[in-house]
């Protein structure tokens, strides 16, 4: 779903609405959409320089990084951000840049693509070690059971301490 900048500036001003989530561009992060995300967007601009607030309401699923398991994660976030034409952007190499520059995006045309916007955001806000709760005890490191279940059939292993020669030692 595609929105002209120049016209929601102008005319328009804000989209409400429902963004179609793909669940083949966040798969493979272990992210599931579990419906369209709502968007509350409101464009302003002047001289080919766009401002966005949003607000978005999500529905996922996430996968736990300890026991794989899908658990709900269904956050609801604010941004802002500040759209400016390609040319004006620093061009190649390295250059210092302000806290306020770190919000802004460049585009070719003043097209916004709400897919991409939203895939942005949900990848900014996703935990970066997703867990189902804090409890969590994983899965076994030998078997692959999962522990939150019950306990599995493997030795417990001995605790490996680098005392452990010096306890030895003192047995003998």
């Amino acid at each position: 779903m595609r929105i002209d900048l120049e016209e929601y500036a102008r005319k328009l001003r804000v989209f409400d609405g429902l963004v179609p989530l793909e669940d083949e561009r966040y798969a493979s992060e272990g992210i599931h959409p579990q419906g369209p995300a709502h968007m509350h967007l409101e464009v302003q601009g002047a001289s080919r320089r766009f401002r966005l607030n949003g607000d978005l309401d999500l529905s996922l699923e996430l996968e736990c990084c300890r026991c794989l398991r899908r658990f709900p994660y269904d956050p609801h976030l604010h941004f802002e951000l500040l759209m400016a034409p390609q040319s004006d952007a620093p061009g190649e190499g390295e250059w210092p840049i302000e806290d306020q520059e770190l919000e802004v995006s460049f585009y070719r045309e003043p097209q916004l693509e709400l897919e991409d916007l939203v895939q942005e955001q949900v990848f900014l806000v996703r935990p970066m070690k997703p867990i189902c709760k804090p409890e969590c005890r994983g899965l076994c490191p030998h078997c692959g059971a999962d522990l939150n279940q019950g306990l599995c059939s493997c030795p417990t292993p001995e605790p490996s301490s680098p005392f452990a020669v010096l306890k030895r030692r003192s047995n003998n």
